[in-house]
């Protein structure tokens, strides 16, 4: 009894995956018509009968050949955490171990949330083939998610009938802060082409270089800092390495007010500071700086105290991980009286938030003020371009007009703000959501060059 109900299971399933193509409705459509031509033309009954056996016996045979579907393998290859506002790519390969050409098109069931470019590819598969293909998945908020199936819809070169088979492929991934920046990084910092990813180079003027070690020379090296003796040991160029005297300390004060969790573009300000931080982060590490982060809203919600080394930079994207905007307004007066009880020598604070209301501009201004006496304080504001959309256009209508007014009051405020600043000895900078992560990193970079941490 148990072997018929698995039988009538498989059945049951084979029905509910097979489907027309449409091949079969347009072949059903012609014999329809020879078949209301029998009162004009006798012999038309036989031809439609003749059709439709014809059809039959060609579905049958369409039937046994999409056999050849449980064959196939398929599978996905995709990174285990993803990069929130990148394009991530995944992968999708199809194996077709049957005697049969099939024509094949591909369905990835990936998380809803994600922004996937293209269609679903279709395509003819050889017997014994392979055929990989790879799209890209964008993801607008981190956290963590899930994909599901992977589908495969065939016909045969009858093409009458079209089966659909599909693989469980239950896949977890993590979304992280931009971590292909990071990657980006060390590729372009191993060829010496920082300068592509709009990345100065660092040079620290007045400090003394100690001899650390010997590499291979790449292209770009200066020919005094090679050494020639070893040079001609080795057959090729060899280049001397120094170090220099330079572990200062970093940290990143980190906004989850209510103002950051407006979005500028696919991402909100808090994604696109949480991004910020990791590469400035890692681009502290390289340069053997510790590295602290500390994250607040109406209370402090987490504190990551300065470390130094490479492995910081893995700390610092799990830290980041889990942050969210609160709907809160941000204590920067506790934030930063807990972030002084914690940091007692001196260091570059890196403030990361929005000068978009007055109130919440005038209380950073009140705190940020006395640290300055023995930190270098940088105060790092969104470059806001809907608001510069908006007073760029003419208005045309009464709304128009009011939201003119309003987009003008709130940039003189910012402006008046970050010039208080200034003059109160806070460094700023102004920076567009897209560039802001390289913006912030040069100027760390200035920052050590001109010898001010």
């Amino acid at each position: 009894m148990t072997g018929i109900r698995r039988r009538l299971r498989h059945l049951s399933d084979w029905a509910n995956s097979l489907f027309p193509s449409v091949r079969l409705p347009g072949l059903l459509i012609l014999s329809a018509a020879v078949l209301m031509l029998t009162p004009v033309c006798r012999p038309c009954l036989y031809l439609s009968v003749a059709l439709n056996l014809a059809l039959v016996a060609l579905a049958l045979a369409d039937y046994r050949l999409l056999k050849a579907v449980d064959q196939c393998e398929a599978w996905r290859e995709r990174d285990d955490v993803f990069s929130v506002g990148a394009r991530n790519p995944v992968t999708l390969s199809v194996r077709n171990r049957s005697a049969l050409s099939l024509h094949l098109e591909v369905g990835d069931e990936h998380p809803h949330e994600f922004t996937a470019d293209g269609e679903s590819p279709r395509f003819r598969l050889d017997p014994d083939g392979t055929w990989q293909h790879t799209y890209y998945l964008v993801p607008h908020r981190r956290g963590d998610y899930r994909f599901g199936r992977l589908t495969l819809r065939a016909r045969t070169p009858l093409g009458l009938l079209q089966r659909q088979r599909a693989f469980d492929l239950p896949q977890p991934v993590a979304v992280y802060p931009n971590l292909q920046d990071v990657r980006k990084y060390n590729l372009l910092g191993r060829r010496n082409r920082l300068e592509q990813m709009g990345l100065r180079r660092l040079r620290v003027r007045g400090r003394s270089l100690e001899f650390e070690s010997l590499r291979d020379y790449v292209p770009g090296d200066e020919l005094r800092h090679v050494h020639w003796k070893a040079s001609a040991r080795k057959g090729k160029l060899v280049t001397k390495q120094y170090d220099l005297e330079r572990s200062q300390h970093l940290v990143i004060a980190l906004d989850l007010g209510r103002t950051m969790a407006s979005r500028l573009g696919d991402l909100t300000k808090l994604d696109h500071a949480v991004n910020a931080s990791l590469l400035l982060a890692h681009v502290a590490s390289f340069c053997e700086d510790y590295v602290g982060l500390v994250a607040f809203a109406d209370e402090v919600v987490g504190y990551l105290p300065p470390h130094k080394g490479r492995h910081q930079t893995g700390r610092v994207a799990r830290f980041l991980y889990p942050l969210e905007p609160r709907l809160a307004e941000a204590d920067y007066r506790g934030a930063f009286l807990y972030l002084g009880q914690q940091c007692r020598r001196r260091c570059l604070i890196v403030v990361l938030t929005d000068l978009l209301d007055p109130e919440s501009s005038a209380q950073l201004l009140h705190v940020l003020s006395p640290l300055t006496r023995r930190h270098v304080v940088l105060c790092v504001a969104f470059g806001d371009y809907e608001l510069a959309e908006l007073v760029s256009r003419a208005p045309r209508q009464q709304r128009e007009l009011y939201e003119h007014a309003v987009a003008l009051t709130l940039r003189q405020d910012r402006a008046r703000a970050l010039a208080i600043l200034r003059s109160r000895g806070v460094l700023t900078l102004d920076a567009a959501p897209s560039d802001l992560s390289i913006a912030v990193v040069n100027r760390y970079l200035a920052l050590k060059e001109e010898a001010l941490i």
